[in-house]
């Protein structure tokens, strides 16, 4: 995990080396209920509800993944102390 925050902004990433999200799935991860895979027991609420969090913030999610190597979300929150 990482942080980087400036005058105009918090950016936050975190990255792992699990088994990653295909392409084809990316569009919807951050749906209700939505479950990539099934090799966990999770209830597809995780990425919906950070979304949700992150547009009341005014700020942007992103995610990059390579199947079977690793998924980088990076979150952009605007610096509101300014």
């Amino acid at each position: 995990m990482e942080a980087v925050i400036t005058e105009q902004k918090a950016v936050v990433t975190v990255e792992d080396n699990g088994e990653g999200i295909h392409k084809s799935k990316l569009q919807s991860i951050f749906d209700m209920f939505y479950r990539a895979t099934d090799n966990n027991q999770g209830t597809g609420l995780g990425l919906y509800i950070v979304k949700n969090v992150v547009d009341k913030l005014d700020g942007k999610i992103s995610v990059e993944s390579e199947q079977n190597q690793s998924t980088k979300f990076t979150i952009e929150l605007p610096n509101l102390a300014v």
